[in-house]
């Protein structure tokens, strides 16, 4: 395949040649709007994150271990769903079985999923204070907070359903 890359001023496109279709991606107005553009026209892409959701295997255990870290559900009429504002982004937990069945995956499952969620705090006294108020929560340490090759600080704790949460 080829690939020709072409930057002016706040577009770049990249263009790419197969045998059947020609794609051309194009990033328009912002660095955080991209369009793509096929034979049939424009499909609009933002670049954002909306909704993290997480599967939990007892929707009300994971909302009490949630709450106890400090964070209050900003939507709470939700029926078999919780919803919790972080930032600009919904954070929301989800019965494992009823997810599944929505994306269309078994429930079962195990082992490392391949994503963390990561917490940036202002101290190391606050990673420390952090991964502490979490294992009282009932969370599990996964790694103890020690000094990062990158030159931070940080530790892992895994929620009542095993989701990774680096704090750094």
């Amino acid at each position: 395949m080829n690939s020709k890359l072409r930057t002016a001023n706040s577009t770049s496109h990249i263009f790419r040649s197969e045998a059947v279709s020609r794609l051309i991606l194009h990033q328009v107005h912002t660095p955080i709007a991209t369009t793509l553009l096929t034979s049939s026209g424009y499909i609009y892409i933002e670049q954002r994150v909306s909704i993290i959701s997480l599967a939990a295997g007892d929707l009300e255990r994971s909302i009490a271990f949630y709450e106890s870290l400090g964070w209050t559900r900003s939507f709470e009429a939700a029926e078999g769903i919780a919803f919790f504002q972080i930032g600009g982004l919904a954070f929301s937990l989800y019965p494992r079985n009823l997810m599944a069945r929505d994306i269309g995956i078994a429930a079962e499952g195990s082992g490392f999923s391949g994503v963390a969620l990561a917490h940036n705090t202002r101290s190391r006294e606050d990673v420390d204070a952090v991964l502490k108020e979490a294992e009282q929560a009932g969370g599990s340490i996964v790694r103890a907070a020690a000094e990062q090759f990158w030159g931070g600080y940080a530790g892992c704790f895994a929620d009542l359903d095993g989701h990774l949460w680096e704090i750094s």
